[in-house]
């Protein structure tokens, strides 16, 4: 392929920034000499370190100066004469062509290392504005080129030579190729200043010719006033401004070629100046360094006569610095190295992608950062310059061909203070990364499809946005490549896809994090409504970043957008209050907190174990991997939750949601609350949850078959046992007697004090009094709470811990760990609660205690207590004990029970024992069905049913039942509901 325009300039404005160092004094042939050189740049030796125009790298740490160095050789540098020319000529070993390189006007005065006082507006500077051209560097540069030609150690006969110029170089670039056109292959010059008007041109005195006769006319003044050539040679210490012939000998030339200075022609800048394309022109490309934002004014760039100008887009400068203004608009958007840092990241990206264009490529770069420089500031007040859009654009491309196993990202660093554009701690690190990944890209195809372009408008080049929010979602959800690619985007909020990476071998789609999610499934992390969230989010951050704006373009913007995982926010229109705009908020990898208002909210928790509060409106609520916790208040609206992992947890007015209960007489497919407030009803995949009767949240697809959890949201379902017509038994039992919680239990705000710490309730700042009904979530640590006389609900949640209901009918969660769970603390049926007390994950410890208690012992291998274990075979308290997976031991003791083993081998005992006082003559009517595995089931007193498995269902087991005269039953395939007992009649 041949090498593109931009490797071209590239390449040229690498020679050039090389002679605009001083390279006199040192061995050409030695590299670390020359490196040292070109890392300082257009600093003077044992000067200031002022200027900006340098090669990065360090003496260990090889950058441009190693690569300069690997490819090209300097054959020849003529130091600053007397009229302060300087020129250099290298040879390019790659391709064996010659570049003859003029050096710019060097801005900072003799005494700090530069030579203001032979290049400015009293030296060749003026006389280009005043005269047109800068005659005493035009006759040094002929005489220079005469002796190159001389020697051809130096300039082989027929030797390909290209020819740049920057700044003042321009001006000297401009002439020479226009005198020895024939000589040349191309020049390119960089934010140049043109030439004047020469006057006398007739068909037969044509411009070559009267150029030609206006340097042979003053250097006939040279040799007048300087036989001997002494102020053209390299390094003259003389100023020719300072000698009485020479302003003279200026005025009387220009005056007899009739000379226009560029000053009287039209000013300079993109569309400035005069621009020829015929004759030598047609060899000249004149670039020039174009910012968005900023206000510097181009003086020099572009003024006077010049050949055609071709723009690269660079990072905004502030119009001024400092006091000096013609001095510093070097240092502003004049500068070379913004453009070589450009045309450096172009080269990057066409080197991922070859058919990118330079267009392309700068939609990119404007579409990268919302930073814009500061055009006017007030006194006393540092103006701020764009200092991040090459760095972005880099970055976004680094990333997406980071491997995360590599470790985590660096970031490019960038200043936006004047001149940090040009510091070395930024630039060496900035290069670092560029050639890290240009290593990493070599030779492998990809292709990069930017998500902006550049449009004609009012003949104005304007970029926006390629696509709609709904094509960018329609590309995100193609299944192949090009689909991961723009999935990848969005995710990233990129201004371009790339195509043909390996997203999945650099960690990028791991777990599903770039797979489509599929409802039927349950598989993968990007769901429908997620990415058409993300595609609008792209669009609105767009519009800051290519316009390089803090505030939406439209006032009326209704919605506030943030990332977490960035730290990229797009606020909402200046006239919408933040009360009432809508939040679409993303989550990062850790643990956040997301919040909405009154609008329609979308959230999402992304990785960590996150907590949504949606607040009013109907919202979206969409976690991923991690326990997150979605919160819900009266009033909320109708929320829809999606769980991606199934084990997040849901709060509706501080309470969890851990168990739904189905009552008898209900619709198949209902269950409720254990106070009634909350239905759950079916519909397809989804679970809808009610709210005293209004819809308030929507689980979407909870019952999607391979959710990874067999409970979701850690919900589970207990269907409560039917009333009548009950069957007769032959042997007398009585009727069983149905629990079910009377008195629903409020809910109340939960109360403060506990965090990830061990904490004990007696220690709260407001304590739990009597008859409060408290809420209280304990969080990490292994804690201890105390209830006091309320219907209390109480969390465990995180580590080991002791809860006790006390009077009240109480709900307890462990949640995760070894925890202890008291219903009560008294076994007098008439002194406690009906109880709900659930273990959760981990081997527990739980007693009801007073009260017809329902215990759930949950995973794990738990040890559930009906009652006070000391309690006599008395009362009425009858409990429902369920021991769930794992090897439990179920304790019935006082009151006619019900024990449901479940999975694993467990140990079920209807009453209380002998040994710790039960008494023989007093049981109650309990049912004892160990459920699957090898289980012992012992009812001892009273009239009992005992059912065990001895089928051959590879669920049964080996089971031992010790029923005395009670009923015992083959019970294979029973349901554990239906079963209730009465007295036969």
């Amino acid at each position: 392929m041949p090498q593109s325009n931009i490797s071209t300039w590239l390449q040229f404005a690498t020679q050039q920034m090389a002679a605009e160092s001083y390279l006199d004094g040192i061995d050409w042939n030695n590299a670390e000499q020359v490196k040292t050189r070109l890392r300082l740049g257009n600093n003077r030796p044992g000067f200031p370190e002022t200027g900006f125009t340098r090669f990065t790298g360090t003496p260990t740490q090889g950058l441009q100066d190693q690569a300069f160095v690997d490819r090209y050789q300097i054959i020849d540098h003529h130091a600053n004469d007397a009229t302060g020319f300087s020129a250099t000529l290298m040879k390019d070993t790659a391709t064996n062509t010659y570049t003859l390189s003029f050096r710019s006007l060097e801005y900072q005065n003799q005494a700090q290392g530069g030579d203001w006082e032979r290049d400015g507006q009293g030296g060749a500077g003026g006389e280009i504005a005043g005269a047109g051209f800068a005659l005493g560097q035009l006759v040094s540069m002929e005489r220079y080129y005469q002796e190159l030609k001389a020697d051809p150690t130096k300039l082989p006969p027929g030797a390909i030579l290209n020819v740049t110029g920057y700044s003042l170089g321009g001006h000297l670039a401009t002439v020479f190729t226009e005198l020895h056109s024939a000589d040349i292959q191309q020049t390119i010059i960089f934010n140049g200043a043109g030439r004047g008007l020469v006057g006398g041109v007739t068909p037969v005195l044509t411009e070559e010719i009267r150029l030609r006769q206006l340097i042979d006319a003053m250097d006939a003044k040279f040799l007048e006033f300087d036989p001997s050539g002494a102020l053209t040679r390299s390094g003259s210490a003389a100023n020719v401004q300072t000698l009485p012939w020479y302003q003279p000998a200026v005025i009387q030339v220009a005056g007899q070629f009739q000379t226009t200075g560029t000053a009287s022609l039209p000013t300079g800048g993109l569309t400035g100046g005069v621009t020829r394309t015929d004759g030598a022109f047609q060899k000249i490309t004149q670039l020039f360094g174009s910012s968005v934002t900023g206000g510097d004014v181009q003086v020099v760039a572009n003024s006077g006569i010049h050949g055609p100008v071709q723009s690269v887009l660079i990072e905004g400068q502030p119009l001024l610095e400092g006091i000096n203004q013609g001095q510093l608009q070097y240092g502003n958007a004049h500068s070379i190295t913004l453009l070589v840092d450009s045309l450096a990241v172009q080269e990057l990206f066409e080197t991922v992608d070859p058919d990118l264009t330079q267009a392309d490529i700068e939609g990119i770069f404007q579409a990268a950062s919302a930073q814009k420089a500061d055009v006017t500031v007030l006194p006393g007040i540092v103006p701020l310059a764009e200092g991040n859009t090459l760095e972005q654009a880099l970055d976004a491309l680094r990333k997406v061909f980071h491997n995360s196993a590599s470790g985590p990202f660096q970031p490019t660093n960038a200043g936006r203070q004047p001149g940090d554009f040009g510091n070395l701690a930024f630039r060496n690190q900035f290069y670092t990364h560029l050639e890290e990944l240009r290593a990493a890209v070599a030779g492998q195809p990809f292709s990069v499809e930017p998500l902006v372009q550049r449009v004609q408008t009012d003949s104005q080049a304007r970029v926006v946005p390629r696509l709609t929010a709904a094509e960018l979602q329609a590309e995100a959800q193609d299944p192949g490549d090009r689909g991961l690619a723009y999935r990848y985007a969005l995710r990233a909020l990129n201004p371009f896809a790339v195509v043909g990476v390996d997203y999945a071998g650099l960690g990028h789609a791991a777990d599903g994090q770039l797979a489509l999610h599929d409802p039927a499934t349950g598989v993968g992390e990007m769901t429908d409504q997620y990415l058409a969230d993300r595609a609008a989010f792209l669009l609105a951050k767009l519009d800051l970043t290519i316009n390089n704006q803090d505030t939406p373009s439209s006032l009326l913007a209704a919605t506030h957008y943030r990332d977490v995982a960035s730290g990229f926010e797009v606020p909402s229109g200046l006239l919408v209050p933040s009360a009432l705009q809508r939040e679409y908020l993303f989550g990062g990898t850790s643990a956040d907190g997301l919040t909405g208002h009154s609008a329609e909210d979308h959230l999402y928790g992304g990785d960590g174990n996150d907590t949504l509060t949606a607040g009013g409106g109907d919202d979206y609520l969409e976690g991923g991997q991690g326990h997150d916790t979605y919160q819900y208040r009266t009033g909320d609206g109708h929320d829809t939750i999606r769980d991606l992992d199934g084990t997040g947890t849901v709060q509706i007015n501080g309470a969890d949601l851990l168990v739904a209960l189905h009552r008898p007489g209900e619709p198949t497919g209902t269950w409720r609350s254990d106070n009634g407030s909350l239905t759950f009803t079916r519909t397809g995949e989804d679970l809808n949850i009610a709210l005293q009767g209004q819809p308030a949240v929507t689980l979407r697809g909870f019952y999607v078959s391979s959710m990874p959890t067999a409970n979701p949201f850690g919900l589970r379902f207990v269907n409560l046992p039917a009333q009548g017509p009950l069957p007769d038994y032959a042997d007398g039992l009585d009727a069983r007697t149905q629990f079910l919680r009377p008195n629903p239990v409020p809910t109340l705000p939960a109360l403060p004090g506990f965090d990830d710490q061990s904490n004990h309730s007696d220690e709260l700042t407001v304590p739990l009094e009597y008859p409060a009904n408290n809420i209280v979530h304990a969080q990490g640590g292994h804690d201890t709470v105390f209830s006091a006389g309320g219907n209390d609900q109480l969390y465990g949640e995180e580590g080991n811990d002791l809860l006790f209901g006390k009077l009240g009918h109480d709900q307890l969660f462990g949640g995760d760990g070894v925890d202890t769970l008291i219903g009560d603390d008294s076994a007098d049926p008439n002194r406690g609660g009906h109880d709900l007390l659930d273990g959760g994950p981990d081997s527990d410890v739980l007693q009801g205690n007073a009260g017809n208690d329902t215990v759930l012992g949950g995973p794990g291998n738990d040890n559930v207590n009906g009652d006070d274990p000391l309690a006599e075979n008395l009362g009425t308290n009858n409990d429902w004990l369920e021991g769930g997976e794992g090897d439990d031991s179920l304790f019935g003791a006082a009151g006619g029970d019900v024990l449901l083993g479940g999975p694993g081998q467990d140990l079920l005992i209807g009453d209380t024992t002998q040994f710790v006082g039960g008494l023989t003559g007093n049981g109650g009517a309990d049912v004892l069905d160990g459920g699957e595995g090898d289980d012992q089931l012992f009812a001892l007193y009273g009239d009992d049913i005992l059912v065990g498995d001895f089928s051959n269902d590879p669920v049964g087991g080996d089971d031992v039942l010790d029923g005395g005269d009670d009923l015992i039953l083959d019970a294979a395939g029973w349901d554990g509901v239906a079963i209730l007992l009465r007295k036969a009649a």
